[in-house]
Formats: structure tokens, C-alpha cells, sequence
């Protein structure tokens, strides 16, 4: 590994601001049982864009499951899932609660992505295809011509860093690694606006737009 090279990279990633995001899964009619978490997941993510779950709004299991026609079962373990990653909290014994997003919060993904981010350039070094690199270029042009300024569009820049960083990521054929970089996501999908303002899209893309010209150079040496 050319190890001036790596130091490129290392520049261009702790220089930046870096997001993650989540699948991409819509959520519509109710589906078979495997996925009833991720639905349920989604949906709540929906009242909380549409402004219906604000922070510090009382909630629980029973008003989940009629809301969405369930038992308090399949909502169970997606309430559980949200509380690990801090977008909800319990107060015992008045019930769950939308935590505000906070910039501790949003320090503790970066601190944790930026090492991610890092080492999946890193070993994809020599990995990333052709296509891999079209798909970057991709991600990247859509930035540029963002030009609109609204939640949707905050969720899409959130939704091009992560599909920028994952790419990378697959290229270096580490399953763990791009599990691991997946994981951390989901807060970033509830604060999608918050998230945004870390991005700042015009820095975003001065810092990919490089990122990338160094990956081709380096596929060129090969």
C-alpha cells in the first residue's frame, strides 16, 4: 500500500464531515413477520419527519400497536432498537419518550465513522471497479446539482454520503466492516435536517469530488 497515499486519504477524511444513513426499505402495507421491525422502524421515522412524534412526546407500546394495527409484540423490539440508539428514552413509569438530537450525539457517530470511513479506503485500495468508481461519480453529481433546500432534500444528501461511504466499503469484500459501518445509521434517518447542517453539501462535495480523483489515480496505477 503506497503509504503517501493512504496519507491523502487520512487528510481528506478527518478534514470532512461525515454522515451516515440506512437502507433503503419504503415502508407501505404491512409485510411478513422478518421485516415487521424494519417496518415498524420506518414508520416511525414517518410520524417523526411529518412532525407527529415531537421530542419529549409521551408515547408507548399500545399506542404503536393500534396506531398501526399490531400486537404489542413486533413493537416490542423496535422501541427496544430505538432506545439503544438514543432516539427514544424510557422514564419509568410515565413511558417512552422522543429524545431531543444533541451535538454529543451527533459527535459520538462521527468519532465513530470517521476510523470506519478511513479504513474501508484503506482496504479497498486496488478493489474498487470501474463501475464502483461511475457510481461515486454519480453520487457526487447529484450533490452538485442539488439545489433545493427542504427536509426531503436534506434526507437525500444524508442518504449520497452513506451510499459514497458504503461503496467503498463493499469494494474492500469485508462483510464485517460494512456491517459495522451500517449500524451506527439509523439516528441519522430521525435527525435527517440536524444531520444535514454537519454535511455542509458545498464542502461535501469539494471533499468526495477529491476523495474520488484520488481512488481513480490509484486504479490507473494499477
Amino acid at each position: 500500500m503506497n503509504s503517501v497515499r493512504v496519507n491523502e486519504y487520512t487528510v481528506y477524511y478527518y478534514l470532512s464531515y461525515l454522515v451516515c444513513s440506512t437502507k433503503r426499505v419504503v415502508p407501505s402495507s404491512k409485510p411478513v413477520y422478518r421485516a415487521l421491525t424494519e417496518w415498524v422502524v420506518l414508520k416511525i421515522r414517518d410520524r417523526v419527519r411529518k412532525g407527529s412524534l415531537v421530542p419529549d412526546l409521551r408515547f408507548s407500546e399500545k399506542d404503536l400497536s393500534q396506531r398501526f394495527d399490531l400486537s404489542r409484540a413486533p413493537v416490542r423490539d423496535p422501541l427496544h432498537r430505538l432506545e439503544q440508539i438514543r432516539v427514544v428514552e424510557g422514564r419509568p413509569p410515565r413511558g417512552m419518550y422522543r429524545r431531543n438530537w444533541t451535538d454529543a450525539d451527533y459527535a459520538e457517530v462521527l468519532a465513530l465513522m470517521d476510523p470506519l470511513n478511513l479504513l474501508s479506503v484503506q482496504l479497498s485500495l486496488g478493489l474498487l471497479t470501474e463501475d464502483d468508481l461511475a457510481q461515486l461519480e454519480r453520487t457526487v453529481s447529484e450533490a452538485k446539482q442539488a439545489t433545493q433546500t427542504s427536509i426531503e432534500e436534506n434526507q437525500r444528501q444524508v442518504q449520497r454520503d452513506a451510499d459514497f461511504h458504503l461503496v467503498i466499503a463493499r469494494a474492500s469484500k469485508n462483510r464485517r466492516l460494512v456491517e459495522l459501518m451500517e449500524q451506527p445509521t439509523l439516528p441519522c434517518v430521525f435527525y435527517a435536517t440536524e444531520a444535514h447542517d454537519y454535511l455542509q453539501r458545498d464542502f461535501w462535495v469539494h471533499i468526495h469530488s477529491g476523495l474520488l480523483e484520488s481512488l481513480r489515480s490509484d486504479r490507473m496505477e494499477k
